[in-house]
């Protein structure tokens, strides 16, 4: 099982290098979604971290950082993940640069 974890670990740091410069963390307010919020802010990716209470996610409300794109998102609620997408799309058709 670690072999396999390495190998997945592998794969998205050669995946980062070569093409990732966004990346969508869905439940970035707790745990493993914070600690990638603060791992792909520190490499300066542009992150869309989605949370769905401002009451549990005050840890993730105070990042102050110009690549972090916070996204209230409940996922219960129909088209919620359409709208997040709209909304990541957006985004980056504004930032696109050629």
């Amino acid at each position: 099982m670690r072999k396999f974890f390495l190998t997945i670990l592998t794969f998205i740091t050669l995946y980062e290098a070569a093409f990732a410069q966004s990346v969508l963390i869905t439940g970035a307010n707790r745990g493993i979604g914070l600690g990638f919020v603060r791992y792909y802010l520190g490499k300066q990716f542009t992150v869309y971290a989605t949370y769905q209470s401002e009451v549990k996610s005050a840890e993730l409300l105070e990042i102050k950082d110009k690549n972090l794109i916070l996204i209230q998102a409940d996922y219960e609620q129909p088209n919620t993940a359409l709208g997040t997408i709209k909304c990541i799309i957006k985004q980056e058709l504004l930032t696109f640069s050629f």
